[in-house]
């Protein structure tokens, strides 16, 4: 039997059930399909505060809020330079949130599904999809399931997200997965009751401690259990599990560790060890002919610092509005799709370079599992430095790169090229605030070698909207702009004066011509400090 829906999203995890709840809150008729029935447990406890502003927008910052999650004000590590404990704080970053949450996984992804179905989805659990519905053309048309009596069902709909999760079914059906072989690793890890914390104000922190074979982490749960976990190298646990099975294993490399062992002396373990895969990969492509991937079914980056929730909440806030635009506006789908898969995947690889440099600087341990994943300069191309530069250097609302910076071994080139690009930005910053407005008004603006101005889809407030994007060498998925902002772009050419942009500017605009020109002077001199336009005379 057929039942037809505005969207299915396959997956009730966070990527999932975010979506559902953004496209049900625009009117959508939403069908998720989950496999297993909530509240069922999961690993990844810690999140980021960049996450928070999207519980605003799922309307349950209220219902976190008051679970009585711990909360999370930074993060301790026992790495780099040193082997004691350092730690940071989110309010060291000057961002807008300082603190996130340490969550458990069973109660908060039940918070996320029920919201889903109180916003007007379809929820579905213990309905396991078996496949996508393909038709001739190789658009996706829908999928077919097991229902919850595990009779064969199918559901169609003009566009099927895959939150599947690490099940990653579309990726496997369509021959999408890449993995990576830079970061192929195992974790085993488990919960313990009691034990010691932190001190104040890292007593909500995660602990980050790594050691001969690898790395550990210690989250405190609001629920007395601290989650427990250990990262090794793939083929060296394979090989150590086959001789003395998962639980032996955990427990005498958790008797390796230091400061984990110390917080957890008067802990006692509870229930089994549990071993994941934690090789991470990349699909080939996010979007195709009638779907979308999103989470962990797009793609799946170490664990270290706690990205996964987070890309997964991001992702389902962007899946939801292409999925919205695929609905209300098929001409700016495909535009949609390519910003999608930009946005995307240049936050998955803010995430992997900073994981790749933070195991290669560990200069604090020689063991096997360390040297071989230190790098040189000679490991990184001049192409990719520039890149892990342009993405990291006074872009992160987190400030992870500082500290693996500080903390760490890092190649000099590295250093050099972060520092270098640090003070290039400010420098550009102060520069552009010296200048007096005269000497603005006078100056001949030009847009950087290789930015171009383009028309596509830029991210509204629920969908994508046609507008106008600047697009560089350094930033293909573009910086969206208003459509002032864009008219004073296309005319800084080189050749007129920003007194002369103005005066066109107000022919098209219309306001009064003091303000016209305040306008532009401010709007260039902010342009100048992003690197974005140059003085023709610099």
């Amino acid at each position: 039997m057929s039942t037809d829906f505005d969207a299915i999203i396959i997956g009730g995890g966070p990527a999932g059930s975010t979506a559902a709840s953004l496209l049900a809150i625009e009117g959508k008729h939403v069908l998720l399909l989950e496999r297993e029935v909530f509240p069922r447990a999961h690993v990844g406890e810690s999140l980021l505060p960049a996450s928070l502003p999207i519980f605003d927008a799922l309307g349950i910052r209220e219902k976190i809020s008051n679970a009585g999650f711990v909360e999370k004000y930074g993060a301790a590590m026992v790495w780099g330079n040193t082997r004691e404990i350092w730690s940071w704080l989110f309010a060291e970053t000057k961002g807008p949130y300082e603190h996130s949450y340490q969550v458990t996984r069973p109660e908060f992804d039940q918070i996320l599904l029920e919201n889903a179905g109180s916003k007007g989805a379809v929820v579905k659990e213990s309905c396991q999809v078996i496949k996508p519905l393909v038709d001739d053309t190789g658009t996706v048309t829908g999928v077919e399931y097991f229902d919850e009596q595990q009779n064969l069902q199918m559901a169609s709909a003009p566009i099927t997200i895959d939150a599947s999760g690490q099940q990653t079914l579309f990726a496997n059906f369509f021959g999408l997965k890449n993995w990576d072989n830079d970061f192929r690793h195992l974790a085993l890890y488990g919960y313990y009751i009691g034990g010691d914390h932190l001190q104040p104000p890292d007593q909500g922190s995660i602990l980050i401690e790594s050691y001969e074979n690898g790395w550990a982490w210690k989250i405190p749960l609001h629920n007395g259990k601290s989650s427990v976990g250990l990262v090794l190298d793939e083929s060296w646990g394979q090989e150590k599990i086959k001789q003395f099975g998962t639980d032996a294993l955990f427990a005498g490399e958790i008797d390796k560790l230091v400061e984990i062992k110390n917080l957890l002396r008067s802990a006692t373990f509870d229930g089994e060890t549990i071993l994941i895969k934690d090789w991470s990969y990349l699909t080939k492509q996010m979007t195709g002919d009638g779907y979308i991937l999103v989470g962990d079914a797009a793609c799946f980056i170490d664990p270290l610092f706690s990205s996964g929730v987070h890309l997964a909440l991001q992702g389902g806030v962007l899946a939801a509005a292409y999925a919205v635009t695929l609905l209300e506006d098929p001409q700016l789908a495909r535009s949609a799709a390519r910003q999608y898969e930009a946005t995307y995947r240049r936050r998955y690889g803010y995430f992997h370079e900073l994981a790749r440099l933070f195991y290669g600087s560990n200069s604090s341990l020689k063991s096997q599992f360390w040297t071989e994943r230190t790098i040189s300069a000679d490991d990184w191309s001049t192409q990719s430095r520039e890149e892990f530069v342009n993405i990291v250097a006074g872009n992160s609302p987190e400030g992870y790169e500082r500290v693996v910076i500080e903390q760490g071994h890092a190649p000099e080139t590295f250093v050099t090229a972060i520092q270098t690009a640090e003070i290039e930005r400010v420098n550009r910053a102060t520069k552009s605030q010296d200048l007096n407005n005269q000497q603005l008004v006078e100056g001949i603006p030009q847009l950087i070698e290789g930015a171009r101005l383009v028309k596509g889809a830029v991210l509204g407030s629920h969908k994508y909207e046609l507008g106008y994007i600047l697009q560089t060498d350094q930033r293909p998925e573009g910086y969206p702009v208003i459509t002032p902002i864009a008219l004073l772009l296309n005319l800084c050419d080189g050749k007129r004066t920003v007194e002369q942009i103005a005066e066109e500017m107000q022919d098209h605009l219309s306001p009064d011509g003091n303000e016209i020109v305040t306008m532009v002077v401010e709007a260039v001199r902010n342009l100048l400090a992003d690197g974005l336009v140059h003085l023709a005379a610099d």
